[in-house]
C-alpha cells in the first residue's frame, strides 16, 4: 500500500511535471507563432511601401518624360521659327540688294544720259 501511494505521488509528480513542460511549450510555441505573424506584417507593410514608393517614382519618371518632350517640341518650334524668320530676312537682304543695284544701274544711266 505504501509502495502503491508512492508510486501514486511519482505518478502525480510526473504529470504535473508533464503538464508544466506541455504548458512551457505550448507558450513557446505561441510566442513563436506571434512572432512570425508579426514577421509576416512587417514583410507586407514594406512589400507595399515598396510597391507605393516604385508607383510614386514611376510617375515621377512619366511625368519628366513628358516635360521632356513638351521642352523638346517648343525647343523644335522655336528653331523653326528662327529658320523662318532667318529665311525671310535674307529674301528682304537679297531684295534689297537687287533694289540696290537697280537703283544704282538707273543712276549710271542717267548720268549717261
Amino acid at each position: 500500500r505504501e509502495h502503491d501511494e508512492r508510486l501514486a505521488a511519482s505518478l502525480d509528480r510526473l504529470r504535473l511535471e508533464h503538464d508544466q513542460r506541455a504548458s512551457a511549450q505550448l507558450e513557446l510555441q505561441q510566442k513563436r507563432e506571434a512572432e512570425v505573424e508579426a514577421a509576416k506584417a512587417r514583410l507586407e507593410a514594406a512589400k507595399v511601401a515598396h510597391e507605393e514608393q516604385l508607383q510614386s517614382f514611376q510617375r515621377e519618371a512619366s511625368d519628366l518624360e513628358n516635360s521632356i518632350a513638351a521642352e523638346e517640341k517648343v525647343a523644335r518650334e522655336l528653331e523653326n521659327e528662327a529658320a523662318a524668320s532667318a529665311q525671310s530676312q535674307e529674301a528682304q537682304l537679297e531684295a534689297q540688294r537687287q533694289k540696290l543695284a537697280e537703283d544704282e544701274s538707273s543712276q549710271e544711266r542717267q548720268e549717261v544720259e
